[in-house]
């Protein structure tokens, strides 16, 4: 996320060999992102925007030597030396930049349950929000009946027997967990094992760095918003529309509520 960050990186190719040529990667800002999104949208230019991409994401590379062991120096505005990477890892190189300044999916769903709990937490009063801090749950014993450590088996109450598997195979009837936590009255908007040993470390990070970023209306690094790095950006986005679509879900519950009552 820092524009300054450099990621390293080593080809496929020699990640087995004694050193291996290392190459400096950055994510790309708001600025080059946009630049190389304009020639990516022609369509007609798929090379010079892969080389733009290149260009702007490759800041530096250490052991990278000619064939009698001459170290190839690096020359940010010099194309022939750029040129001299092997194509193959050329490409390796181009989608690790494109790689690092968008988000995978797993942070995408990770993002989106920290803000499901954060949304399903802020409408409990203090005790029973205090119920579910580790270290009150820890010092009453309810990590087992929590299964907060996943290692609870699932029950066949048909065998009357524990077992790892959703599906018994003797029966071949559903499997019950030892412990459910629903979200909502929506079917499967449930968890089987402690809500809060769920949450991601890093979600919870990054969604606190946004909304604290976003309430203070500032900017994660020194520059404007055209030298932030698109990565920035993006978890921006999925951050607020996360929050968005929770907030359009309990609107529609309570005028459905409303709904009810009225009736």
């Amino acid at each position: 996320m820092d524009p300054n960050f450099k990621h390293k990186y080593v080809s496929v190719r020699e990640k087995e060999i004694e050193g291996p040529t290392i190459f400096y990667l950055k994510s790309l800002t708001v600025f080059d992102y946009g630049i190389c999104e304009e020639i990516k949208i022609d369509g007609n230019h798929l090379g010079l925007y892969s080389l733009e991409v290149l260009m702007r994401g490759l800041i530096g590379w250490d052991n990278f030597t000619y064939s009698d062991g001459s170290v190839i120096p690096f020359d940010y505005y010099n194309m022939k030396s750029i040129s001299l990477i092997p194509y193959l890892v050329q490409l390796e190189l181009i989608e690790e930049v494109i790689d690092i300044c968008e988000i995978e999916q797993e942070l995408i769903d990770e993002i989106q349950y920290v803000t499901k709990w954060s949304g399903y937490s802020s409408r409990l009063d203090e005790n029973k929000q205090n119920s579910w801090y580790c270290e009150n749950c820890i010092s009453e014993k309810r990590q087992k009946s929590r299964n907060c450590y996943g290692d609870q088996l699932n029950t066949c109450d048909k065998c009357k027997e524990d077992m790892e598997f959703d599906i018994c195979p003797k029966c071949e009837k559903k499997t019950t967990p030892k412990f459910r936590f629903r979200f909502s009255k929506v079917k499967g908007d449930l968890v089987t094992r402690c809500p809060v040993s769920l949450l991601s470390r890093r979600a919870v990070k990054l969604v606190n760095l946004v909304n604290y970023v976003d309430n203070s209306k500032s900017l994660p690094f020194p520059g404007s918003s055209l030298e932030q790095t698109q990565f920035f950006y993006s978890l921006r986005t999925v951050v607020l529309s996360s929050q968005d679509s929770l907030l359009k879900k309990e609107m529609d519950n309570m005028d459905k509520d409303k709904g009810k009552n009225n009736g």
